[in-house]
């Protein structure tokens, strides 16, 4: 199992005072298809690049670290742009994995997820939520 992990820029619920309301709290995890999001990435996100080998090399190793930082994604109007997460997409996809999960607004999932959705219990057989089961909800295919 991979364990899923915060993205660094965001602190963990339990380090915030009681009642406050963290940064990331508009987000939730959506399980998308690798190639689907790759593919649908790479025909509407005009920054995304793969030119930067060493995170390339990092990205590779996740299936086998045992660990894996959720990539953040905005989605809007059927486009999509990543805050960070390019190279684990595209080695999720390489690795030809069902699912694979990344953050994105609550408010944008279910467009995501008729577009490059995948099954959750997919993500499931593969990722270890329980670091994250906390801060956010994981949503799917059936």
């Amino acid at each position: 199992m991979i364990l899923c992990k915060k993205p660094y820029y965001y602190p963990l619920a339990a380090t915030l005072p009681p009642n406050e309301l963290r940064e990331d709290s508009h987000l939730i995890i959506a399980i998308v298809d690798p190639q689907k999001m790759l593919d649908l990435a790479q025909k509407t996100d005009y920054n995304f690049e793969l030119k930067d080998v060493r995170k390339a090399a990092l990205a590779s190793k996740y299936p086998a670290s045992g660990w894996f930082e959720l990539p953040e994604i905005k989605f809007r109007n059927g486009r999509v742009s990543y805050e960070q997460g390019r190279h684990r997409t595209f080695v999720s996809a390489q690795c030809d994995l069902p699912a694979m999960p990344m953050l994105v607004d609550k408010s944008a999932a279910q467009e995501l997820l008729a577009i490059v959705g995948a099954r959750v219990n997919d993500a499931h057989a593969l990722y270890d939520f329980s670091g994250v089961a906390a801060d956010y909800n994981v949503v799917g295919l059936p």
